[in-house]
């Protein structure tokens, strides 16, 4: 089975609070010797941010601390893509 990203529910970020993100995963594979560990890339309002990830195991990770900021004047709700990286070159899987 491929590694993969499981669709979540919707995560609320707060703006401007540092918060980590766990997602659900499914066959993760560790990290080898002399790999970089895995990221994090959202895509938030049409910019790109990386934040560096931790394998907890092969069906969950963690992004850590990510702050959200606000740009539009808006209530609206933004969406949140994320994808993970493995080894800065194996994009994983996207959750929306």
């Amino acid at each position: 089975d491929c590694p993969q990203i499981l669709p979540s529910t919707q995560i609320y970020i707060p703006v401007g609070v540092p918060k980590p993100i766990t997602l659900s995963a499914r066959n993760l594979p560790q990290p080898q010797s002399g790999q970089r560990n895995y990221e994090c890339i959202f895509r938030i309002q049409g910019e790109t941010h990386s934040v560096t990830a931790l394998r907890f195991n092969s069906s969950s990770i963690q992004c850590q601390k990510t702050t959200v900021s606000c740009t539009q004047h808006s209530h609206e709700h933004s969406v949140l893509t994320a994808s993970t990286q493995e080894n800065s070159r194996f994009i994983v899987t996207e959750a929306h």
